[in-house]
């Protein structure tokens, strides 16, 4: 706006502009963040500024009701839940079907539970779809990619799958749900009355007090990122604002400062032409003449 301001308020275009006050590029600075705070200024303006500065009005206009809208959405729209979280709400819908790698514990698991059981209900739709049954665990993960499918896994398995398909991917192509059941205890087998038993217990039981087995854990396995980090089945409501959600605006304000540039330039080639005519012909007879002569070309 000062530039335009400036380079732009010659006398011959605007000889009814008899102020010969200068504004600095700070007062220009001023009345711009007057704009965006809803507050009126009074600067000297040419029309290519008027265009820009209308162009700024619409840009803070549209910025601010923007902002406000997003605010009370947040405010007003309830926050999202998961669809599924625990095996008794898989077990109890049909619109998320659900597979289980084939002759492995969990089959067993599934296929010989009492009804009415959440595990007889696992295992009851599989026995009516053998086909969703996977054989291997990629079958399962390809599975649940393709949509509308949950695999049922170890939970130290899936930890290392979503971390190698988040490197692959960079996106949250899956995620886990909180509730963990059929815990599994690992241990190691020794003859009857062994001479170690005790050793091994003892050993086992330091190492745990003394955060061994927690260290471990956080050097091998998967660091948290953006897909698994804090609670992933929780509720999450709507996402912050970001500049790029913003685009639109600035492509607007991009839109005045074009046309203003483009007002400035026709008044320079008008201007230019206006002084050849003049000279060559010798009928200057001042700026007022000129500004008639150019308004009713405009017209």
């Amino acid at each position: 706006m000062w530039i335009l301001a400036t380079v732009g308020n010659l006398p011959v275009l605007y000889p009814h502009n008899t102020r010969t006050v200068h504004y600095s590029l700070l007062r220009y600075t001023w009345d711009c963040a007057f704009a965006l705070a809803g507050q009126s200024a009074r600067t000297r303006h040419t029309e290519p500024v008027r265009v820009l500065h209308g162009m700024w009005w619409t840009f803070a206009v549209i910025l601010i009701y923007t902002y406000t809208g997003t605010l009370i959405a947040f405010l007003t729209v309830p926050r999202l839940t998961s669809l599924i979280n625990s095996l008794e709400e898989l077990a109890n819908q049909k619109d998320v079907l659900w597979t289980y790698r084939a002759k492995t514990a969990h089959e067993t698991l599934f296929a010989t539970a009492q009804p009415p059981s959440t595990y007889n209900k696992i295992g009851q739709l599989l026995k009516e779809r053998p086909d969703l049954l996977v054989h291997t665990d990629d079958e399962g993960i390809n599975a649940v990619l393709r949509g509308d499918t949950a695999f049922i896994k170890e939970k130290s398995w899936l930890d290392f799958a979503m971390e190698r398909d988040y490197l692959a991917t960079k996106q949250c192509r899956m995620a886990q749900v909180n509730q963990i059941f059929f815990s599994a205890g690992f241990g190691w087998a020794l003859q009857e009355h062994s001479i170690f038993l005790q050793l091994f217990n003892n050993e086992i039981l330091r190492m745990s007090q003394s955060g061994l087995f927690t260290i471990w854990r956080m050097q091998n396995w998967p660091s948290p990122n953006e897909c698994t980090a804090g609670n992933p089945g929780a509720p999450a409501g709507p996402k912050s604002l970001h500049i790029k959600n913003f685009s639109g605006h600035f492509f607007i304000f991009g839109v005045g400062l074009g046309l203003a540039l483009l007002a400035f330039l026709v008044e320079r080639l008008l201007l230019r032409g206006f002084f050849r005519d003049a000279k060559s012909e010798g009928e200057w007879r001042g700026g007022g003449d000129l500004v008639v002569c150019w308004v009713g070309l405009i017209k």
